[in-house]
């Protein structure tokens, strides 16, 4: 009785981790101007985003206001990194867009919550 039990509290925990660990996902926006190829977030590759164009959402276990980004362009290479990733804050829960521009010749972006 006791090892069933503990085989079913076992099962719920984990279901209930699993569910709390997909409960954030990402997309990129592009409105740099530019078409990016070999879009990388973080460690997630998100492969090409034309101008203007919206990746689908890949579910991370959590996301920060911003994240490494590297593309290429027509041009080279582009890169974006946090310049105090300690001080990053966690967005929570829920459904987020990186929003990819350029600044001062370089690459930079926020994020944007989603409406649900």
């Amino acid at each position: 009785m006791i090892s069933r039990s503990f085989a079913v509290c076992t099962l719920l925990l984990g279901l209930a981790f699993s569910a709390a660990s997909h409960a954030v996902e990402i997309r990129v926006r592009n409105d740099t101007g530019e078409d990016l190829r070999n879009v990388v977030v973080g460690y997630r590759i998100f492969g090409n985003v034309g101008k203007g164009k919206t990746t689908q959402y890949q579910t991370w276990e959590k996301v920060t206001e911003i994240a490494n980004v590297s593309a290429r362009t027509a041009s080279g290479v582009l890169g974006f990194r946090p310049k105090k990733p300690w001080l990053l804050q966690n967005l929570g829960e829920g459904r987020f867009t990186y929003v990819l521009t350029l600044s001062n010749g370089g690459l930079a972006m926020h994020a944007e919550k989603d409406a649900d």
